[in-house]
């Protein structure tokens, strides 16, 4: 249920950021940097960092756009090894939760899970784009109005384009 005027016709949250692409593509792009560059984590593990944080800050929305993501990286049979993953989410959640308490230690013990001090950085720039996006849906009142297959669909779509931005405009040409 959209909670603008501008917004009372659309039936979920892409549709709003597709009416105003201009204004939102930039954090697109913003986030796709952080998702498709060269780094030590995978894409996939950046998305279920991604899903980490939707859950966190309570988007219904995005967890179902995230979990669409994962499950087609699911059925190309790419696999996360969940113990390396375990201190990146633990950061990631007191990152979303109290990030004016992070700490060294906190920094240490994931780099003490056998990652660098750039994949700390990618995880910090990672967890400020989806929490905008995080904060926008819940902002604009959009939950998880679509069925699951729906998600699974767009998520089928974004990894086959190579990214949210392709993926995006795809929508816009729509």
């Amino acid at each position: 249920m959209a909670y603008l005027k501008q917004t009372e016709k659309t039936n979920n949250f892409l549709e709003v950021l597709v009416r105003d692409h201009r204004r939102y593509m930039p954090i697109m792009e913003y986030l796709d940097n952080l998702t498709q560059q060269e780094s030590e984590l995978s894409w996939q593990e950046r998305e279920r960092i991604a899903l980490e944080v939707s859950k966190a800050n309570g988007a219904e929305f995005c967890m179902g756009i995230h979990r669409g993501v994962l499950r087609a990286f699911e059925s190309q049979e790419i696999g996360i090894g969940e113990d390396s993953m375990k201190p990146i989410l633990a950061f990631v959640n007191k990152l979303v939760k109290a990030s004016s308490h992070i700490t060294k230690e906190d920094i240490e013990a994931v780099k003490k899970g056998g990652w660098s001090d750039q994949i700390v950085e990618d995880i910090i720039g990672l967890v400020s784009a989806i929490t905008i996006y995080d904060i926008l849906a819940n902002g604009f009142g959009f939950k998880a109005s679509l069925p699951k297959e729906v998600f699974e669909e767009m998520g089928k779509g974004t990894v086959k384009a190579g990214g949210f931005v392709a993926q995006f405009q795809s929508f816009i040409k729509q």
